[in-house]
């Protein structure tokens, strides 16, 4: 009897392979010995679920091709015959990892989440097993030339959520995480058949997680109950879902047509609707990004966040706006513009100095402002304005971060 082939877990960084790792580890998919894997960082604090070994030898490869996980090297031709002792080091982890799960397969009757069960409908000797690593993405020919038949789960993330992910943890910029969206996706689809393949959306975890299990443990031959399933599926945390964005509002940057497309054909494949549409025409010369109106998108939802998490609900908050309405959309609170004219409107100027500064602060608490919200791209009014900016400042502001802004409290004042 043939053993069974790996299953490998990728996708773009971010874009939810951890989280897909372990929801299949839990259905039983054999990852390695707990020492084996790596552990849980404040990023990832439910564990990675990476084979050491196997992103060793991932690092490895992309460092002699003159590469790393964020700069994509050159890929000479044939280069996956090439490597000799990485591809020894790859044949050993796979032997273990199979030893690992033929020892499991005597357990394959026992329902516990921590020994895997046999789809019945083959008949391997092994329990299913494989590992995780989104540096496979752009390294499966190598792979893929050590277990031709493996099957591999694409995990697909929004692009902008990506990129936010990336940025929010000062690991590069807009441009360069989008970049790497695409680099990543497309390899992909290039270097896997569909028959090998699943596409799962990050999306569906937090929507329909059962059928999402459901679908994820039938390609990887994995048998599980309803109750299991539904138990599985209830571990995946809300609070993982940090940012969301649609279909439409990728369209609405000037994104690359090609990232547009591909997200549009990542979606299908995954079953997931909200999708943009696909863009007809000659695609050879990609739009130029336009990192101001991505770096705005990305600010406003996060933004209002930040103010309505920093405030009480029901809160009178004026915000320095420039009449921008879309820096107000937050819920169960009273915005307004900052500064206001006599209608309660933006008034349409900025102060012409310290002194009408100061008497705008004082029009906007005498109509019941109890903070003022300076975004990050309004902080210039505490340079211009230092008194202004020393009045707020009798008292620390109630919340501030570098890359959004500050909130103070003005009923102190």
């Amino acid at each position: 009897m043939a053993e069974r082939a790996p299953i490998i877990v990728t996708g773009m960084h971010r874009s939810g392979t951890s989280l897909t790792a372990n929801l299949l580890r839990q259905c039983g998919l054999w990852l390695g010995e707990e020492n084996e894997l790596h552990g849980a960082t404040p990023d990832n604090p439910d564990g990675h679920w990476e084979n050491i070994a196997v992103t060793e030898v991932n690092d490895a490869l992309l460092n002699e091709l003159g590469g790393g996980w964020d700069n994509v090297p050159e890929f000479p031709a044939r280069w996956a015959e090439k490597f000799s002792a990485l591809r020894e080091r790859g044949k050993e982890i796979h032997a273990q990892l199979v030893g690992q799960a033929s020892r499991l397969s005597s357990h394959a009757g026992q329902s516990t989440s921590a020994q895997p069960k046999l789809d019945r409908r083959d008949a391997c000797p092994t329990a299913p097993w494989g590992w995780k690593d989104p540096r496979a993405s752009l390294l499966l020919p190598f792979w893929l030339a050590l277990a031709p038949d493996a099957r591999v789960v694409v995990c697909v993330r929004h692009p902008l959520e990506v990129a936010l992910s990336l940025r929010r943890r000062g690991l590069m910029s807009y441009a360069l995480g989008l970049k790497l969206w695409r680099v990543y996706n497309e390899r992909l689809l290039a270097d896997v058949p569909r028959s090998q393949r699943l596409v799962v959306h990050y999306e569906h975890f937090f929507t329909q997680p059962a059928a999402t299990l459901l679908r994820l443990a039938d390609f990887c031959g994995l048998k599980i109950s309803e109750v299991e399933t539904n138990k599985i599926a209830a571990t995946t945390k809300p609070e993982l879902r940090h940012t969301r964005f649609t279909g439409e509002q990728l369209t609405n940057i000037s994104v690359a047509p090609e990232i547009i497309n591909l997200y549009a054909q990542l979606c299908g494949e995954a079953g997931f609707a909200d999708a943009p549409k696909m863009l007809a025409g000659n695609l050879t010369t990609a739009k130029q990004l336009d990192l101001d109106a991505l770096a705005y998108e990305l600010f406003v939802p996060q933004w209002n966040g930040f103010v309505q998490k920093n405030t009480p609900p029901g809160a009178r908050v004026a915000v320095v706006s420039k009449g921008d309405d879309n820096l107000l959309k937050f819920t169960a609170r009273a915005p307004e513009h900052f500064p206001r004219d006599a209608q309660s409107r933006y008034a349409g100027f900025h102060p012409a100095d310290d002194a009408e500064a100061l008497t705008q602060l004082e029009t906007a608490c005498n109509h019941g402002a109890q903070f003022l919200a300076v975004p990050h791209s309004a902080r210039w009014w505490l340079e211009i304005y230092p008194r202004f900016a020393d009045e707020l400042r009798r008292s620390p502001p109630v919340a501030e971060n570098p890359h959004l802004g500050m909130i103070f409290d003005v009923t102190r004042k």
